[in-house]
């Protein structure tokens, strides 16, 4: 675990020394990882031309946002599946136009979840991304798993399906390819089925994270992966799929180290050392839970070290109140031999004095300023009423 913290320290040093250089090579990994799956998984040849075109777009894509780059890969989508079949590409351009239009009117603000989560289900392990988002993402990120689920198993059956790859002849023909193709799509069961799965899972997790119990993360990432191995294997029994239970279970651990390695960068504390504190004013009652990180000293309820050089006369000489006052004396005098003991508590005495002296000034001057308050908003009622301010001061 020490050596797990002190890496994330030093990759949290370098990051915030490249913030910028960091983003672009994180950024031009991603597009490339998105853009060469899109064409592995239409199956088109590569060619030099394609592999500049896809290099060059994730150059690009490096320094932009990654909600263009999911508007690049798009067009990527588009183009590749232009070199199939017309009809391939009409249904695919709908499908594209439909669900960035569904999925872009949200106003997302990044696009992760868009594009990791068609490359996880690509790796077969589809619950990567809702777990891992669950943990570090709000509500907003399910319309990303939604979209890049239904993308993926729309580029699926586009690709697999007999009326796309032969180009009807006639109008006819290409009018029946389309129609045959969506309701291949409309038919596709494994499109809704996912897509709620991979929904169940993300809620969830993010429902368990943000509970105010010990271990929340832990918790989180356990049901998240649980949910989903029970919610697949009631869908592979009652569909009869051919899906393997095996993989099943590997996207599922693969899935779990995969949560850990995030909660131990981005969320890692110490429950056995969680406080809890209760306070109130005039208006709620306040419960606070603290939990600190993992790395952080404890706070002890000592004489600072910087403080032990100084004479015990200087340590107390501006006491806060006199509770801390008294406590620290306490402290002080069991440091001390019996011999000073006299001293310091005579001192002790003073500074309380001293304490009270000003408390009874303090309330001195609030009761003048009350008085004369009272006597102003006298002065102007009867001025209201009528008559000379002369009068008025020399009645009060």
């Amino acid at each position: 675990m020490k050596s797990l913290l002190k890496l994330r320290r030093s990759l949290q040093k370098f990051y915030n020394k490249n913030a910028v250089w960091v983003q672009a090579v994180l950024k031009f990994l991603l597009a490339l990882t998105v853009f060469q799956m899109i064409q592995m998984q239409i199956g088109s040849a590569q060619t030099i031309r394609s592999v500049m075109i896809t290099v060059v777009l994730a150059v690009v894509s490096a320094f932009l946002s990654t909600n263009v780059i999911a508007v690049f890969a798009g067009i990527l989508f588009m183009y590749h599946l232009s070199s199939l079949s017309p009809e391939a590409l009409g249904v695919g351009g709908a499908v594209i136009l439909i669900v960035g239009l569904v999925y872009f009117g949200t106003g997302p603000k990044e696009s992760y979840a868009l594009l990791l989560t068609p490359v996880t289900l690509a790796l077969h392990i589809p619950c990567l991304m809702p777990v891992i988002l669950g943990l570090v993402e709000g509500p907003s990120a399910a319309w990303g798993i939604a979209a890049g689920t239904i993308l993926y198993y729309t580029m699926q059956i586009l690709t697999g399906s007999a009326y796309m790859t032969i180009p009807g002849e006639g109008m006819d023909e290409i009018l029946s390819h389309i129609m045959g193709v969506l309701n291949e799509i409309v038919r596709a069961n494994d499109i809704i089925l996912m897509t709620i799965i991979l929904l169940l899972v993300f809620a969830v997790v993010s429902m368990i994270r943000r509970m105010s119990v010990d271990y929340a993360w832990y918790l989180a990432i356990g049901t998240g992966v649980f949910s989903y191995i029970l919610l697949e294997v009631i869908a592979i029994v009652a569909m009869n799929s051919q899906e393997s239970l095996i993989g099943t279970f590997l996207s599922a651990v693969v899935t779990v180290f995969a949560a850990m390695a995030v909660q131990i960068f981005v969320f890692s504390v110490d429950y056995r050392r969680t406080e809890r504190i209760q306070f109130e004013d005039d208006d709620f009652y306040y419960y606070v839970k603290a939990v600190p990180k993992i790395g952080r000293k404890k706070r002890k309820a000592e004489i600072p070290a910087q403080m032990e050089s100084q004479p015990y006369q200087q340590r107390w000489e501006q006491p806060k109140n006199v509770t801390q006052t008294a406590d620290g004396w306490q402290k002080e005098m069991q440091r001390r031999n019996p011999n000073e003991e006299e001293a310091l508590q005579e001192q002790m005495r003073k500074q309380q004095e001293q304490y009270f002296r000003d408390a009874s000034r303090y309330a001195a001057s609030t009761q003048e300023d009350i008085k004369e308050r009272e006597r102003q908003e006298w002065l102007r009622r009867r001025t209201e009423q009528g008559g000379s301010r002369y009068d008025k001061r020399k009645g009060g």
